[in-house]
């Protein structure tokens, strides 16, 4: 089991992300692809390490950075495989809001089916799908790594391992958690597209 303070500190991370990919995702996708690829194979790994080993200690620590080093490698490296992943990130995620609005459960399928597509878009129209993928996916980031700091339990991992489960609570706490979440994405998309423009006209 993942102690406090490393929940604290995988949190603190998930926010600074957050903050990187849901504003300036598609100006730093370099960097943003890396942290992402570091955050997941860190979570993976650790995680698993820290199962079989029956905690996260120093075994669990140093799988999590190896994890989090190759990971953050093969994605920077491997460029349009990075940009597939986070095309299919935002496709499962958008899968997850039609689950929380409507109050439904989608079909595995369905929600691989969206992942697929949200990566083939991303591939194919990088600027417009990109700056939409990091600003929503980043802003979960934010939401998830605040409540996860403050002791809820909910880490960012959860909306993909979980669909359709924003946080452990009623409606009223899913919609809350669901239009923080809808505002901060909206926000990054705009900021994204207003400092491209202003980067473009300054160049001109």
């Amino acid at each position: 089991m993942i102690d406090s303070g490393a929940m604290n500190g995988f949190a603190v991370i998930s926010i600074l992300f957050g903050v990187v990919s849901c504003f300036w995702g598609y100006r730093a996708f370099k960097v943003v692809l890396g942290i992402a690829g570091v955050i997941a194979g860190a979570w993976l790994a650790g995680g698993i390490a820290a199962t079989f080993t029956g905690g996260f200690g120093v075994v669990a620590l140093i799988a999590a950075v190896a994890g989090g080093l190759i990971a953050g490698s093969i994605f920077v490296t491997l460029y349009y495989i990075g940009i597939f992943v986070i095309g299919a990130a935002a496709g499962w995620l958008f899968g997850v809001m039609i689950t929380s609005m409507a109050g439904n459960s989608l079909h595995i399928i369905a929600f691989v089916i969206l992942a697929v597509l949200g990566g083939i878009l991303a591939v194919s129209f990088q600027r417009l799908v990109l700056t939409i993928s990091t600003g929503v996916i980043g802003s979960w980031y934010i939401v998830a790594g605040t409540l996860l700091f403050f002791g809820s339990g909910l880490s960012d991992i959860i909306m993909f391992r979980v669909p359709g489960e924003i946080v452990h609570g009623g409606a009223r706490e899913q919609i809350i958690v669901l239009s923080i979440w809808l505002f901060l994405a909206i926000s990054g998309i705009v900021f994204q597209y207003g400092f491209g423009r202003r980067k473009k006209v300054k160049g001109d």
